[in-house]
C-alpha cells in the first residue's frame, strides 16, 4: 500500500512541477505537495521502502538447502540426475528455466504428475510437483535452481 501511494504521490508531483495538474490536485499548493512528498519519505524511512509487509530477517527461517536438495533428490535422483524416464533430470539445467517450471507448477500452468521417490531417497510417500512448488519460497526456488543449474549436464 505504500508503495501506491508513493507511486501516486511521485505522479502527482511530477504534474505539479509540469504544470499538468489534474482539477483535483489543482487545488494544492506549492507547500502542500512537498510537505506530503517529505511525510512519505519519512514514512518510507520507517517502512524501509515498501518492505514493511515482509517478516524481518531475524524472523524468517533459515535456509536448509541440503534438506531442500535432498526433497528433490528423491524423485530426480543423486545430483538433480534421474535415471527414470518419467522424471526429468535437474542437472545442468538453467536455473531460469527451473525457476520458469516451478512458477509454472505453483499456478498449475502445467501437469502436475505425482511421482513416488526413489528407492534410495529419504524422502517417503508421493509428491506432487504442483504441491511441492507451492511450499518453496522464492529464495528458496532461486538456490536449489542455481545449486542444479551449476551441477553440469547429466552426461558429464
Amino acid at each position: 500500500m505504500t508503495c501506491i501511494i508513493i507511486q501516486f504521490l511521485d505522479a502527482s508531483y511530477c504534474d505539479w512541477r509540469s504544470g499538468r495538474m489534474r482539477p483535483l490536485e489543482a487545488d494544492m499548493n506549492l507547500i502542500r505537495i512537498p510537505a506530503l512528498i517529505v511525510t512519505c519519505l519519512a514514512v518510507l524511512s520507517v517502512t524501509q521502502a515498501c518492505g514493511a509487509d515482509q517478516a524481518p530477517d531475524e524472523l524468517q527461517p533459515p535456509l536448509d538447502l541440503p534438506a531442500l536438495i535432498e526433497r528433490c533428490e528423491a524423485c530426480h535422483g543423486p545430483g538433480g540426475v534421474s535415471s527414470r524416464e518419467e522424471v526429468p533430470s535437474l542437472a545442468g539445467t538453467p536455473a531460469e528455466r527451473i525457476i520458469a517450471s516451478l512458477e509454472a507448477f505453483y499456478f498449475y500452468e502445467r501437469h502436475c504428475p505425482t511421482v513416488q521417490p526413489d528407492e534410495s531417497g529419504s524422502h517417503s510417500g508421493p509428491d506432487n510437483m504442483c504441491s511441492v512448488a507451492s511450499t518453496l519460497a522464492d529464495d528458496e526456488a532461486a538456490a536449489l535452481a542455481r545449486y542444479f543449474a551449476g551441477r553440469g549436464a547429466p552426461n558429464d
